[in-house]
């Protein structure tokens, strides 16, 4: 095998081809896709909320905080779901399934006499 010059003059080795030689081999870090909700307002408009957190119980406390904010602005009731799942949920207040139908809290809800 060739020597470096470093090697020849000095003696000593050549501390690249050592570290090309003994290096560690690299590890790929992959993550989860973010969580997305979709925000339901009364008059039918849809507005998609990114959640920073990864996991779902996280990115429920975010949701229901950015939706108690929204209901607080608004002065409405606001329907949300995560994107990709089939249950929505009424508010900030319950993030549980309720026992009454989901279709005859959504009727109410979209279609339910103003008091």
């Amino acid at each position: 095998m060739a020597q470096t010059l470093v090697e020849l003059i000095g003696g000593k080795k050549d501390v690249v081809t050592e570290y090309l030689a003994n290096r560690p081999t690299l590890q790929v870090i992959t993550r989860q896709k973010r969580i997305k909700a979709e925000i339901i307002f009364k008059d039918g408009e849809r507005r998609i909320f990114p959640c920073r957190a990864e996991n779902r119980e996280k990115a429920v406390v975010e949701v229901l905080h950015f939706v108690d904010c929204m209901e607080r602005q608004t002065g409405q009731t606001i329907v949300w779901s995560f994107l990709g799942e089939k249950e929505y949920y009424i508010g900030s207040k319950s993030p549980v399934k309720q026992k009454q139908s989901i279709r005859t809290r959504l009727f109410d809800y979209f279609f339910g006499l103003d008091d």
